[in-house]
């Protein structure tokens, strides 16, 4: 077995691997994303990167072994929220994600077979990820009947795929009651947020137009795009303009956006 092959096993579907713990160590160590081996029966981490780590808020990989998702997420939650400062949409992100990948990790026992699911996720930095959670069984060296006694689980970043609309469309999902927050933690995620006042942010329609000049900064096109009039667009135009603090300027933050944007797809069928 080697690390090819766990990456081809991802895309076939297939049954389980069984390998060294030295050798599921050194594949951690080396992954680009975060990963983690965990036992199938007591759910708890035998393995992890330092990835793994900073996306749960801790300070060394050392803080994960030995401890299961649901007692850092659940059972731990009020000293966290406290320590880390954590917004309630990342704990609910959070608690969301320990019950869908315990389903998942049940199918996955049950059937032998890897599998996965792709998943929005709000970390505890406040930035949201788009990923691909990928579970393979990791079975027994020996015995006649292979019985899975370990997790693999790694994770693939699909966020760069998405489109800037749909980026902000996932955001607005993990704060349904505050446009505000979403905005804020959009700008954050693009790197924008200093070229905003912070005294004046922008409106849920002023940043759909600010993304919306990506394509077109035509008044006249943007117009008819939002179904309003030139005059009325212009307003909206002037406003944005009005937000952004000196030394910055639009063209400036169109630049941003459009070369954050440039290689992006507008596809929403991820999940």
């Amino acid at each position: 077995m080697n690390a090819a092959q766990i990456l081809s096993n991802l895309n076939s579907g297939r049954g389980t691997i069984s390998c060294s713990g030295e050798f599921l160590s050194d594949f951690l160590e080396s992954y680009s994303d975060a990963g983690h081996v965990r036992d199938a029966c007591t759910r708890k981490h035998l393995l992890a990167n330092h990835y793994e780590a900073i996306y749960n808020g801790l300070e060394s990989i050392d803080d994960l072994i030995n401890v299961t998702p649901r007692e850092i997420w659940i059972d731990d939650i009020r000293q966290r929220k406290s320590k880390l400062n954590l917004d309630s949409a990342i704990i609910c992100s959070e608690l969301d994600n320990v019950k869908r990948t315990e389903e998942l990790e049940n199918r996955v026992l049950l059937t032998k077979r890897s599998a996965n699911f792709n998943w929005p996720h709000l970390y505890v930095n406040g930035l949201m990820k788009l990923e691909r959670i990928n579970i393979i069984p990791i079975s027994s060296a020996s015995g006649d009947k292979k019985r899975v006694i370990a997790f693999l689980t790694i994770f693939q970043d699909l966020t760069p795929r998405l489109s800037l609309d749909r980026l902000f469309y996932l955001y607005q999902g993990f704060f349904p009651v505050s446009n505000r927050k979403a905005i804020q933690h959009l700008l954050r995620h693009l790197e924008l947020d200093h070229c905003f006042d912070p005294l004046s942010p922008l409106t849920c329609k002023e940043i759909q137009i600010l993304l919306a000049m990506c394509k077109s900064s035509q008044c006249k096109v943007l117009a008819k795009q939002f179904d309003v009039s030139a005059p009325t667009m212009s307003n909206h135009i002037t406003h944005i303009r009005e937000k952004i603090v000196s030394p910055f300027t639009l063209h400036h933050v169109l630049s941003k956006l459009r070369t954050t944007g440039k290689n992006l797809i507008t596809s929403t069928d991820f999940y």
